[in-house]
């Protein structure tokens, strides 16, 4: 038997005369209501009690705090007799279903579930056998496809017009709630933001909502739409004309306009011009709160205090961490396999790679070469008015371990990527970022060195580079038949720094204290300044005077020309 595993089991219930798509989940013991559908459904709010339960665990072995419990009357149908469950009500989770219907309920409900259909194509059959026998309408469809909707239509050459959407039948909305349809791609007929609220259509068992699209061509066309679509309920309207300009000022303030990046199809056929971008930042994490007092961006009267411990999380022990290569080779002839590459190859490998520029082959898994010796000298600076945080904390280690961290750092100093401090009169050298040896997932394998940043982050100055996201970059990727893969792993240390920028990298062992001489990988903005040489890499050439010395524009700052490579 085969089953779609990214298809999950909906069915609608009616809760105070709402209609309600529910998850259906036996492995989850009990049945769960997230707090923006209930206060949707309930305009009362007090009667949620104290929960019985105040947290639970996922699958995944998240805590989640339970924030009261209700005991509605659950109906089937409209005139279904309904069953009394207990819900419990937590805070919204991104990508989880609003209402899940957990085993609490089957039980109470006597319930078989079964699959019908033909071989290759199951259907899941929900059967209530209490209070009465009643068989459920049940909605088999991926989670991913909730928040689309579709509509078919034809336009004239650059014609705009409101059009019916239709909604998947397991969508998780309500009767009063008001939705934002946009367009999930660029094409010859797009879809404008469209506000609108929801008409239940009882014959199709599903939700319709107006939305408009627009021929972007010259030419008339008659297709298929699919868009997506966004809960509003929250968000206030205000209509734009004369008479709302202070509203509406007064909101740009607060809420500056964004534009949504979309990919283009590579069928479009657009005849009006479009803004495009090809650069655009990427944003860590699912939300960036905005304030108007970043202490980031303040100067700070005194030294700042750091307490507490670092904390590491099992997702950067992999990823991240400077650990002792396992191969180390002497020459490029040793570190190439020849008989790797096919006969007719192997002439052009070992004429450019070991006859003429042996130098540019990777010895060793830490050997990133030096960009900077037509780069220049990367900087690192404070902000302006901050001071360099005197931490001092070492963390022990057991003898094997320390004679490890003893290993990594030697093995720095041999390659030039680090250096011992050295004394200061301001006595500054006795000071430095902690240090850690962090064991790998892995069993059996010996622990990387990992310096702990976070007290001088926030203190040094970002460039101005914009790091490239991914599917940005991918759009320019379409069409395309051949690529290039760069493994760039310890590619910071390509990147050495100057002098005034070490004193900054200081970190302490239980040997000593170390600054580094190429740029760190835990600096905040180590990722901007390796963006910044790659541009400089593709786009420019170092300028070389008449006896070709190279030409510095300021002090290790390379002087460099536009030279786009062309491919």
């Amino acid at each position: 038997m085969l089953v779609d595993v990214d298809n999950k089991i909906y069915i609608p219930v009616f809760i105070k005369n709402y209609r309600i798509v529910g998850c259906v989940d036996s492995g989850s013991d009990i049945t769960i209501m997230h707090m923006n559908l209930f206060t949707k459904i309930f305009s009362n709010t007090s009667i949620l009690m104290t929960s019985d339960i105040p947290f639970f665990n996922t699958f995944s072995e998240h805590s989640v705090q339970v924030k009261g419990m209700i005991k509605p009357l659950v109906k089937l149908a409209y005139d279904h007799p309904g069953i009394t469950v207990p819900m419990y009500i937590i805070n919204d989770i991104p990508g989880s279903p609003s209402l899940l219907l957990g085993n609490d309920l089957l039980k109470l409900g006597m319930v078989t579930l079964a699959y019908t259909g033909i071989e290759n194509d199951p259907y899941p059959e929900i059967i209530f056998n209490y209070p009465i026998r009643h068989q459920c309408t049940v909605y088999f469809e991926p989670h991913t496809e909730l928040y689309t909707c579709e509509t078919r239509c034809k336009l004239g050459p650059y014609e705009m017009k409101d059009v019916e959407f239709i909604l998947p039948k397991a969508s998780p909305v309500i009767r009063t709630d008001h939705i934002l349809i946009t367009s999930q791609e660029w094409d010859t007929i797009s879809i404008l933001p469209a506000r609108s609220d929801l008409e239940f259509v009882t014959d199709h068992d599903r939700y319709y909502a107006t939305g408009r699209v627009v021929n972007l061509s010259d030419q008339t066309i008659d297709c298929h739409i699919k868009g997506k679509f966004e809960l509003i309920n929250n968000y206030d309207v205000i209509k734009i004309d004369e008479n709302n300009k202070g509203r509406l000022t007064r909101a740009l303030e607060l809420h500056p306009l964004g534009r949504e990046i979309l990919m283009t199809k590579d069928q479009a056929r657009i005849n009006l011009p479009l803004f495009t971008v090809n650069h655009i930042s990427q944003i860590e994490g699912n939300e960036m709160s905005v304030s108007d007092l970043d202490y980031a961006d303040a100067i700070m009267s005194k030294e700042p205090t750091y307490e507490g411990e670092a904390i590491i999380d099992p997702e950067i022990i992999d990823p991240t961490g400077i650990d002792l290569p396992t191969v180390i080779h002497s020459t490029a002839s040793e570190a190439i396999d020849l008989n790797a590459y096919s006969e007719e190859i192997r002439p052009f490998i070992k004429e450019i790679f070991i006859d003429k520029y042996p130098s540019v082959v990777s010895l060793h898994s830490l050997d990133a070469g030096n960009l900077s010796l037509t780069l220049g000298y990367t900087q690192l600076r404070l902000r302006e008015g901050e001071m360099l945080p005197r931490a001092k904390r070492i963390f022990h280690i057991s003898p094997s371990d320390q004679r490890h961290l003893d290993d990594i750092c030697e093995l720095l100093i041999k390659w030039g990527y680090i250096m011992r401090s050295p004394m200061e009169p301001d006595g500054s050298h006795l000071y430095g970022m902690s240090a850690y040896l962090v064991p790998r997932s892995k069993p059996n394998c010996l622990g990387r060195l990992i310096v702990d940043f976070s007290p001088v982050n926030q203190l040094i100055q970002s460039p101005p580079s914009v790091i490239p996201e991914i599917s940005a970059t991918l759009q320019f990727l379409q069409g395309k038949a051949l690529y290039t893969s760069l493994d760039l792993r310890y590619a910071y240390l390509a990147l050495r720094i100057d002098e005034a920028s070490r004193k900054l990298t200081t970190f302490i062992t239980p040997s000593g204290s170390y600054r580094w001489l190429a740029l760190p990988t835990g600096a905040a903005n180590s990722p901007a300044h390796f963006t910044d040489a790659c541009n400089r890499i593709l786009h420019y050439e170092p300028v070389y005077d008449d006896e070709g010395n190279l030409v510095y524009e300021s002090k290790n700052v390379v002087k460099q020309k536009r030279d786009v490579l062309e491919h």
